[in-house]
């Protein structure tokens, strides 16, 4: 099988995988999902010329998944973090009252001393 140069009007710069890289590279999960995004978007737009040329419904399947479970993922993160503050919130309030009744013990202590 021969690979030769495909007649598509996008770069190969365009087509996402070099700033997909950057991405994963950098750690930065919103980029990554973007720029799966922008892969999956190209490789369902070039489907028939791509498969010509060697690729695999396997890959294109693992992509699609991997833009998935990153999202899932990244809402997870979202959720815990909310949670995280949420919980801070209740116990600062608690907090604020332990340190009144604190206070108030301490100005009573100097006062009897």
């Amino acid at each position: 099988m021969e690979f030769g140069r495909l007649d598509i009007t996008i770069s190969v710069a365009d087509f996402g995988l070099i700033q997909l890289r950057k991405s994963i590279k950098n750690r930065d999960g919103e980029s990554v999902i973007k720029c799966l995004h922008t892969v999956n978007l190209n490789l369902a737009k070039f489907k028939t010329e791509l498969e010509i040329k060697g690729l695999s419904t396997e890959l294109v399947a693992k992509l699609s998944t991997a833009a998935t479970i990153i999202t899932d993922v990244k809402q997870k993160q979202y959720e815990i973090v909310s949670n995280r503050k949420l919980i801070v919130q209740n116990n600062l309030g608690v907090y604020n009252d332990l340190f009144d009744q604190l206070t108030e013990i301490f100005k009573i202590g100097k006062i009897l001393y």
